[in-house]
């Protein structure tokens, strides 16, 4: 009885967001330039009022161009050894991840609700074999634009990040606020 109460009551969600990201570095390095693309998809089941799961499953690109400064005076250089003056340098990969999470919304008023979302990520990159993994939280906001559309903005990150590759491995702590903002859309049915 309690499982078909849950089911009748279920309030399912799917959408996703969409991310595209340019940038333009003029350092004495040199020019670098960075374009990024991702599509994530998402599914999401509210457990109750303040609770829900979801899952998200997405792909992504990134291309990284550099354009090498010169060498500087002395021994210090300011590009890597394999570059030389003028030599544009380009790395391109892809990645796909998957990103399971809980959300837990802490207040809510007529269209709006903010929450926080808890979860773990998984990323696995086609350059040079690398993964990573991270664990963490992001505040957000949803506004009921209608019964059957939300949109929901979310931004900062508090968490742990865990890189694997051939070429090194690395972690690092995170700590921000505005270090990136994410806009989704999502239909509930």
């Amino acid at each position: 009885m309690a499982a078909a109460t849950l089911t009748a009551n279920a309030q399912w969600w799917a959408g996703g967001s969409f991310g595209l990201d340019f940038s333009n570095t003029n350092k004495a390095r040199g020019d670098q330039n960075t374009t990024s693309f991702e599509i994530a998809p998402e599914v999401g089941y509210n457990l109750s009022d303040k609770w829900a799961v979801a899952m998200s499953v997405g792909f992504g690109t990134s291309n990284n161009s550099n354009v090498a400064g010169s060498w500087r005076d002395g021994n210090d250089a300011i590009y890597s050894p394999q570059s030389i003056d003028g030599t544009k340098l380009e790395e391109s990969s892809n990645y796909f991840m998957i990103n399971p999470y809980a959300r837990y919304t802490f207040y809510k008023t007529a269209p709006v609700s903010f929450f926080v979302d808890g979860g773990i990520g998984f990323k696995f990159f086609n350059h040079e074999g690398g993964n990573q993994m991270s664990v963490g939280v992001r505040p957000g906001i949803s506004f009921a634009a209608t019964k059957k559309l939300s949109l929901v903005a979310s931004t900062g990150y508090l968490g742990y990040l865990k890189n694997s590759e051939k070429a090194g491995d690395g972690s690092k702590f995170l700590i921000g606020m505005f270090n990136s903002i994410n806009f989704a859309a999502y239909y509930n049915f």
